[in-house]
């Protein structure tokens, strides 16, 4: 009901109706009759209206649709349908085939060219464009940073290293990362193999890395992400990946540059503890090393 009052004030006829006389800006308006008019509310909103509306929509729980005029240029009923995962489209009718409207068509095909003509000066293949991009330094007062941004699947490198082992080790994957602000650049991130099918083709990811030197080379290394919802990919999050330490995960002992490396469960390990665990996982080893020091307890003399 007050809705409704508050539209009724908005928007009303004034036709014919005896004004009394009264000030405006300072000056002295006699009485009048006015003549017949239709008040009406402003479509003029404020940007915080906007704002305020925009924020409704992108916030709603359930797919939206409603009723109205194409605002693409043909003035036509149309209806304006929005997904759950943020999709939207303009269709002449709802429902099966859900033909698209014949602007929003349009539209698309246009986009559509503009970057297909973009791609192909990067010499697009149908995979993987190629863009010149500068390797991204080590920030100088930091060894963690937390990215926005798309792999940039130029390059894919499957790797071992670092590892001190002399058997099964931690398997990475290279990808280059290419942060959201700064699209000249990127960051060689070592993911896990186990998780590396995640990051899929210019997908958008929020990450966290941590810069860990081994052998004189600063290696930046994935320890938590998550994949944003697009088209039928939908979100997905992993953290505490790879447990970066400044001591042996096994033995305890300070871990020195060039000489660690990465158990089968992504742990820092030295390379005393690496070459000794060989091909044994690391509850294996952790078994052998309660086994030996029981072992030396019970050979301890009293």
């Amino acid at each position: 009901m007050r809705g409704k009052q508050q539209m009724a004030r908005r928007e009303h006829s004034r036709s014919g109706t005896y004004v009394e006389g009264f000030y405006r800006n300072g000056n002295w308006v006699s009485g009048h009759y006015r003549n017949g008019t239709q008040v009406s509310a402003s479509n003029k909103l404020t940007e915080r209206q906007v704002a305020v509306n925009v924020h409704r929509i992108d916030g709603f729980f359930s797919p939206l649709v409603f009723e109205t005029t194409c605002f693409l240029g043909c003035n036509c009923r149309v209806f304006f349908y929005r997904a759950e995962d943020g999709g939207c489209a303009l269709f002449d009718q709802l429902g099966w085939p859900w033909k698209l409207h014949k602007c929003w068509e349009e539209r698309q095909a246009l986009f559509k060219r503009v970057v297909a003509n973009r791609l192909a000066h990067y010499n697009f293949n149908g995979r993987v464009y190629f863009k010149e991009r500068q390797r991204a330094p080590k920030p100088p007062k930091a060894d963690v940073i937390s990215l926005s941004g798309f792999v940039d699947r130029s390059r894919l490198e499957k790797t071992s290293l670092p590892s001190c082992r002399n058997a099964k080790s931690a398997v990475f994957h290279i990808i280059n990362f290419v942060p959201e602000d700064k699209i000249d650049v990127y960051y060689p991130v070592h993911v896990p193999s186990s998780v590396v099918h995640d990051f899929a083709f210019y997908s958008m990811h929020e990450i966290s890395a941590t810069f860990k030197k081994h052998r004189n080379k600063w290696l930046c290394i994935l320890t938590s992400y998550r994949r944003l919802a697009a088209g039928k990919r939908t979100s997905s999050s992993a953290s505490d990946l790879v447990k970066i330490a400044d001591a042996c995960a096994v033995c305890g002992s300070p871990l020195i540059d060039g000489e660690w490396g990465f158990g089968t469960d992504f742990a820092c390990e030295c390379s005393i503890c690496g070459k000794k665990r060989g091909s044994q996982s690391t509850d294996e080893f952790l078994t052998y090393i309660q086994a030996c020091y029981k072992q030396s307890k019970r050979k301890r003399p009293r």
